[in-house]
């Protein structure tokens, strides 16, 4: 084994810590900011707040399966997922200046299956070290 192929596997935890601390914070955000009263973000684009919902939701599976997720509990993350963009769905009905969306829960859960299905993209035909961080 030469040394350069010794110093992947250290490097793929610490940079699985990275994305892991990255990936809570995140979590942070997204939910402060799904649970704040009346934030309106000022966006000139049509429905621009279901990309929003997308991209946040691909990002945390994504970033779920690149941090802590393994394949094999790939099912369970998706879960976890749709079920925490569900229940901040219906907690924003409760909440003033915002409202219950079921488009929005739609955006969350393709989001979801975007990065589900961008990690599977990696994995399978990614860079090498990519692909180790996801396996």
């Amino acid at each position: 084994m030469n040394e350069k192929s010794s110093l992947i596997p250290p490097l793929v935890s610490r940079v699985q810590k990275a994305i892991f601390l990255i990936w809570v914070l995140s979590l942070v955000l997204v939910l402060y900011g799904s649970l704040s009263p009346d934030m309106h973000l000022d966006i000139r684009m049509q429905d621009s707040d279901k990309v929003l919902h997308s991209l946040a939701y691909t990002w945390m599976a994504l970033g779920g399966r690149m941090s802590f997720v393994p394949a094999s509990r790939s099912a369970g993350l998706t879960i976890c997922l749709i079920c925490l963009g569900c229940a901040v769905e219906i907690a924003q009905g409760f909440v003033p200046g915002r409202f219950f969306s079921l488009a929005d829960m739609g955006a969350n859960a393709l989001g979801v299956g975007l990065g589900l299905f961008f990690a599977h993209l990696i994995a399978r035909w990614g860079p090498r070290f990519l692909a180790s961080i996801i396996k």
